[in-house]
């Protein structure tokens, strides 16, 4: 097995990587809050962690649905916590487009299992062990 980092957590090890957080940021004191939590659960057992979060749900089933604030905003919040506790970020990425904006904040990326020109964009542009295959760490397309 491969080991890398993401940020400061240790991938590919013994210890499993905890990868948590809510869906969609709702706002920063709950997602402050939520990774706090996660962070400090992560610690006390010695496992790597990874908040994740979407700043932006492109993929719900009805247009009722809380998407998200924004990507200017929502990424402004995942900035927000990884500056404030340290931690690396995961989010989803829907829009090729976004790909520059997110990449200022992101440790990793998820593209939709359908979006498989973004994930071939980010493999070529980052590293590709920070491309989250949906289920999986993908090492090459």
């Amino acid at each position: 097995m491969r080991h890398f980092a993401i940020g400061s957590a240790e991938v590919g090890g013994a210890r499993p990587l905890i990868v948590a957080g809510p869906c969609v940021v709702e706002s920063e004191a709950l997602c402050l809050e939520v990774a706090t939590h996660l962070k400090a659960l992560c610690e006390v057992r010695g496992l790597p962690f990874v908040f994740k979060a979407s700043y932006r749900k492109a993929n719900r089933s009805s247009g009722a649905s809380y998407s998200g604030p924004g990507t200017d905003e929502g990424l402004a919040v995942l900035a927000q916590v990884k500056r404030t506790l340290g931690v690396p970020v995961l989010t989803d990425v829907h829009d090729e487009a976004e790909v520059p904006a997110a990449a200022e904040v992101a440790d990793v990326w998820g593209p939709t299992a359908d979006n498989f020109p973004i994930m071939q964009r980010l493999k070529r542009e980052f590293d590709p062990h920070h491309v989250l295959n949906p289920g999986r760490f993908v090492g090459g397309l």
